[in-house]
């Protein structure tokens, strides 16, 4: 066989084997490895220059250039000392979600219905990009094509703008 590319999904630590392996079988050198996000996400340290060249899909760059994320970027890096990463994005966005349903409700938790009707029609300025919720409650949010460069997962473009789940069968 002689595939044009190749696509995987694994995260965590079958992720860092596949790509090390990958890379030790020579593959890299002549097809091109593309998966989900989470191929690289979290473990590009582990995965070392094995995962250089490595392109993957997700809601998030490391290397996003807007206001909202370098702001992220700087309050993650004072407060923890750590590089901001998707999963940091994710905790940041239920937080600001969160403070959305509260200022509706002023502050009031048990107002389940207005803060529930608040959150879904929330629109964001996320570290990841504009990010609002469709019917499901599913996020509507860029999808970005990034290469491994460097160690980081490096803007290539944006492959999806506004992505929504069409929630089908949903009746909400």
């Amino acid at each position: 066989m002689k595939p044009d590319a190749v696509f995987a999904f694994f995260a965590g630590g079958g992720a860092v084997k596949f790509v090390k392996d990958y890379a030790a079988a020579g593959l890299s050198k002549s097809i091109p490895l593309y998966g989900a996000g989470f191929l690289t996400d979290g473990t590009l340290q582990a995965q070392g220059e094995a995962a250089e060249g490595v392109k993957t899909t997700l809601h998030y760059a490391d290397d996003l250039d807007t206001p909202a994320n370098k702001a992220f970027l700087d309050a993650f890096k004072a407060k923890t000392n750590e590089v901001g990463d998707i999963y940091a994005v994710q905790g940041w966005d239920a937080a600001a979600l969160i403070g959305e349903g509260l200022k509706a409700t002023k502050g009031d938790w048990a107002a389940r219905e207005a803060l529930v009707a608040a959150m879904r029609g929330a629109k964001l300025d996320s570290p990841r990009g504009p990010l609002s919720f469709g019917k499901s409650g599913n996020p509507i949010q860029n999808v970005y094509l990034r290469e491994v460069k460097n160690g980081k997962n490096a803007l290539v473009s944006v492959a999806g703008q506004a992505v929504e789940d069409p929630s089908r069968g949903c009746k909400a």
